[in-house]
């Protein structure tokens, strides 16, 4: 095990989380669940690379005739976003938010994961009404963006 998979792996494990190691990559997967719904957190190590991925992946595919509108409301969403982006696979449906980490010579720490992590999770999280008022068709992707930023704005903001 590479010192950069076991620190991603005591990040999890420090948090408590219930973790499933990938049979042969360097692959960890949790369940995450918070009131707007469930969805996939996967973190990757690339050692070659010293990168360390993290994604929120969504489990329903996003239905052919709403990928045209959920990719308009996710490049909507994209603009501005500081780390970490949305993906919609057109082939499959699949959306997921992405975040990496670069790690270059440094060391990477859990509180490095942690960030990581936190910023795929709460991504999701946060944009999650809107996606499912675009998947659902009941909202344009403008109007469910507007919601999910008002949504936003209105929340108490704690360090």
């Amino acid at each position: 095990m590479s010192e950069l998979f076991q620190t991603v792996l005591d990040s999890f494990l420090e948090k408590g989380w219930p973790v499933r190691q990938h049979q042969s990559l360097p692959v960890l997967q949790m369940a995450y669940e918070t009131d707007n719904g469930v969805w996939d957190c996967y973190v990757q190590v690339e050692d070659q690379r010293k990168q360390v991925l993290a994604y929120s992946v969504l489990p329903e595919r996003v239905p052919e005739a709403r990928r045209a509108a959920m990719a308009e409301f996710l490049t909507r969403a994209n603009f501005g976003l500081v780390i970490g982006n949305f993906e919609l696979d057109f082939a499959d449906g699949e959306l997921r938010y992405k975040a990496g980490l670069d790690v270059g010579q440094d060391e990477l720490s859990v509180e490095q994961v942690n960030a990581l992590v936190k910023a795929v999770l709460d991504a999701m999280d946060d944009h999650l009404p809107g996606i499912r008022q675009v998947q659902q068709g009941s909202a344009t992707p403008e109007a469910a963006l507007q919601a999910v930023h008002r949504t936003l704005a209105s929340t108490d903001f704690h360090f």
